[in-house]
């Protein structure tokens, strides 16, 4: 679509849902690919996915997923709008489905982060269309001055397991979390999520490209990692886009 030459790139890859070659549902990806093949670096943390399509449909089952991954069964003592509307009797059937593994596929869909982050912070419980969440999630920057924020971002993890970078955004749920707990804007929040992911992609790819490089010693330099495709529905998020590009 873009014209580029075929050589090796680093593609990523955020999108909502995606079946996987591991049988997992992805969306959360990082790749060296070419036209003709690619290797799958780096991802999302894996997470359950209650429900299935209707957690798509209803943003609250993956905020709720999100902390409970991050706290355990005492998130719903934490402090929060989120947890004081959450229905206990819906999360309880949902709580089980995840550690039955019932209908809960895997997931690393980076836009699924996206919904849970936009319930966490009271703007979408649930959706009448295709990306709403994460569309009012971006709407939301707009409400602030983000040149007076002394923190612009929240702390994440990349760790490498076997073959592949695993990036875990425990930090960023914990991080959004403490600021609910302060009344930081909602706005305010939003932005400092958003930038949270500029850094990751680029840390990520970062890793990446050096680990390439190394292990190709041998090749020549046309053959260096040294460009990055972005692709997937995430990046339909301009202020994203923009500063990721």
């Amino acid at each position: 679509d873009n014209g580029v030459d075929n050589h090796k790139v680093i593609g990523v890859a955020f999108d909502g849902t995606g079946y996987g070659e591991d049988g997992n549902i992805w969306g959360g990806e990082f790749l060296i690919a070419d036209y003709a093949d690619f290797e799958r670096k780096a991802h999302l943390k894996y997470l359950p996915l209650p429900g299935a399509e209707q957690a798509i449909k209803e943003p609250w089952r993956m905020a709720a997923t999100y902390l409970y991954e991050t706290y355990g069964e005492g998130f719903l003592r934490l402090n929060l709008d989120f947890t004081s509307r959450l229905n206990k009797s819906r999360w309880a059937v949902l709580e089980k489905m995840i550690k039955r593994r019932i209908n809960s596929p895997l997931t690393s869909s980076m836009g699924r982060l996206f919904d849970a982050v936009s319930s966490l912070l009271g703007l979408r419980d649930e959706i009448t269309y295709e990306g709403q969440a994460a569309m009012e999630l971006e709407m939301a920057i707009k409400s602030v001055q983000s040149s007076k924020f002394k923190v612009k971002s929240y702390k994440y993890g990349i760790e490498q397991e076997k073959k592949f970078f695993i990036i875990k955004p425990k930090e960023i749920i914990m991080g959004i979390v403490e600021d609910l707990k302060h009344s930081v804007p909602v706005g305010a929040i939003s932005f400092k999520f958003h930038n949270t992911i500029v850094e990751m992609i680029v840390e990520t790819c970062m890793k990446i490209r050096s680990d390439f490089n190394q292990n190709y010693k041998l090749r020549t330099m046309n053959s260096e990692l040294n460009e990055v495709a972005l692709s997937g529905g995430v990046f339909q998020n301009i202020f994203l886009l923009d500063r990721t590009f």
